[in-house]
């Protein structure tokens, strides 16, 4: 697994399966990952993190109440989630299986 900042350019050599990153950077993203994304074809695993204004829904009833009760005037409570990830920072990683697994 490799740790890069997102805010620097991810080095060429980097190989990866699949890529880990927070939201805010899937909607948000800076120049280099943006770079770097359009050419990776692996997997992208997105991990909900709180972001000002970006709210994640769980399914379309959800997405419905949300619109609804935004178009009456009420305000949305962003739901509690754990923090896994700071912002600026993408996982890519390659996956293949563990010896035991084999």
């Amino acid at each position: 697994m490799t740790v890069v900042k997102a805010n620097e350019k991810i080095p060429g050599e980097v190989k990866a399966n699949a890529v880990i990153l927070p939201g805010s950077l899937a909607v948000d993203t800076p120049e280099p990952v943006e770079m770097w994304m359009r050419s990776f074809s692996g997997s992208r695993l997105i991990v909900p993190d709180e972001t000002a204004g970006v709210y994640w829904m769980n399914d379309l009833g959800q997405t419905v109440a949300s619109a609804r009760a935004l178009a009456e005037g009420q305000e949305l409570r962003p739901q509690p989630q754990r923090r896994v990830f700071r912002r600026g920072l993408i996982l890519p990683m390659s996956l293949q299986p563990c010896s035991p697994c084999r």
